[in-house]
């Protein structure tokens, strides 16, 4: 992170929200961890993605800057929605 953290425009976000997953030794140890950066739960969400895509062996990072509008609960489907690469369920919108 803190290599990322050189780039002025990743240094400047609202929010770095990170989660990764290392597999040692073989296989016979996993670390896992997150971090939320101030965005409640997202750090969490993250993590779990991976989990449930069992996604080994990377860090993923996601900036977030502040435009303005509160986006709530909408918020977080859409990211939901973006990361998963599916279609939004019935009535809502990605």
């Amino acid at each position: 992170m803190s290599v990322l953290l050189r780039i002025n425009k990743i240094a400047n976000a609202t929010h770095n929200i990170m989660a990764y997953r290392i597999v040692l030794q073989a296989g016979r140890q996993q670390v896992q961890d997150y971090d939320d950066d101030g965005e409640a739960a997202a750090g969490g969400r993250l993590l779990h993605l991976l989990q449930a895509a069992d996604v080994r062996n990377v860090v993923v990072v996601v900036s977030r800057w502040f435009g303005g509008v509160l986006l709530g609960e909408a918020h977080n489907l859409l990211l939901w929605c973006d990361s998963l690469c599916l279609p939004p369920p019935p009535g809502r919108f990605c």
